[in-house]
């Protein structure tokens, strides 16, 4: 049985939109309800691509029986003394065109051992914040590498570039352990996108293909 099945098979009687169970690794797990499998799955696999590339800067996350489950981050509220540490995570943030990283007034990250952690992907890959669907064109377009900088843009992610004192081209040198990546990504989706529609998978994989040979190339 899949960890997802397990997970939704704790939920107690009438559960709601949103839950909480005791996993059987002992954690709490947040489920919350997603009839769409391309959204449910979209948010899963931002969370284990992100942690591939560090497993501290997303907890594990999966899919199934129409809800998605991410294990309980123990920390505390992000304050913009954590900016350094948070753009860590800025090329891989670009790579998922993670837009809504910061959430609302940083609402979607917990800093957990000095290590701010992105709790929520649901605006990363194919969708926006709440559900929506980013513009096709966008999706191969890496306006975020500039975009997350710009307060017209991304407030919130603007203001941490300014509370480290940084530029996205200060993040250049970092751009290799993504671009090692290219020709990869459907042998990592797939597998992992199964309950997604064929279509949005493909889209997924050549989204994820186009972009890092874009970032390859701003080395």
């Amino acid at each position: 049985m899949d960890l997802a099945t397990r997970l939704s098979d704790a939920l107690p009687p009438g559960a709601g939109d949103r839950a909480i169970v005791d996993g059987p690794d002992g954690a709490r797990w947040y489920g919350k309800r997603i009839a769409d499998p391309s959204r449910g799955v979209t948010e899963s696999l931002a969370s284990e691509i992100a942690r591939s590339f560090d497993r501290d800067t997303a907890p594990p996350c999966v899919y199934g029986e129409g809800r998605v489950w991410s294990r309980e981050v123990v920390g505390r509220p992000f304050r913009l003394s954590d900016a350094g540490r948070f753009l860590d995570g800025f090329v891989v943030d670009v790579l998922l065109a993670n837009r809504d990283a910061c959430g609302m007034g940083y609402d979607n990250l917990v800093v957990a051992d000095d290590r701010p952690v992105r709790i929520d992907g649901g605006g990363a890959l194919l969708f926006r914040a709440l559900g929506k669907r980013k513009a096709v064109a966008d999706l191969a377009r890496l306006t975020e590498w500039e975009g997350f900088a710009d307060p017209a843009v991304n407030p919130e992610y603007a203001r941490v570039f300014v509370a480290a004192g940084l530029r996205p081209d200060d993040f250049r040198s970092r751009l290799g352990v993504v671009a090692e990546r290219a020709g990869t990504w459907n042998a990592f989706v797939a597998p992992r996108a199964a309950a997604m529609p064929p279509v949005d998978r493909e889209a997924t994989i050549a989204m994820l293909e186009v972009r890092t040979r874009a970032l390859a190339l701003l080395r």
